[in-house]
């Protein structure tokens, strides 16, 4: 069964996507777009499901003016009005059952009705809610998840280290 509410792995490549989004919105966003611009490495197909929701891109990715908007505020705060506003309209279900509280719920109250709303297992209600949760950081209700950056392994490092000494 499709879900209705759709959800990425972790929050990271959707603050990614969006804060490119913000700087530089293409005509056309599809998983090539996301590949070429780095942005949802292997969570593309996620990241695009989310924005269709959303409504900013349609269904072949090519942008929705009247919805992407949004992303042409230069400031912070401006984009987050514009982009609650998106938000709210995609979650409707989720609004008109908690109003603006729905911003706040916690992890728990959202993945109970994410699984309900959707027939989901705990781990795509958890994602869903997770979803959720960074949609409403970036309309700024909550701190914005920092995505990770990727990194050499502390063992590579000092090996690497340990190497090159033992050679001199």
């Amino acid at each position: 069964m499709a879900n209705k509410y759709p959800y990425v792995a972790s929050a990271g490549p959707l603050v990614k996507a969006v804060s490119h989004l913000r700087k530089s919105f293409p005509k056309e966003v599809t998983a090539d777009t996301l590949r070429k611009l780095g942005v949802a490495p292997k969570n593309e197909s996620y990241v695009i499901n989310v924005l269709r929701f959303l409504g900013v891109v349609d269904e072949e990715g090519k942008k929705v003016d009247s919805k992407a908007k949004a992303f042409v505020q230069h400031q912070d705060e401006a984009f987050s009005s514009e982009f609650k506003k998106v938000v709210r309209e995609a979650y409707e279900e989720l609004f008109e059952l908690h109003g603006d509280a729905a911003w706040k719920l916690d992890r728990s109250s959202l993945t109970q009705f994410f699984r309900t709303s959707d027939h989901s297992t705990e781990v795509v209600g958890t994602r869903q809610a997770s979803t959720f949760c960074a949609l409403a950081a970036l309309s700024g209700h909550a701190e914005i998840p920092t995505p990770k950056t990727a990194s050499v392994p502390k063992k590579q490092q000092g090996s690497t280290a340990t190497a090159n000494a033992k050679k001199k």
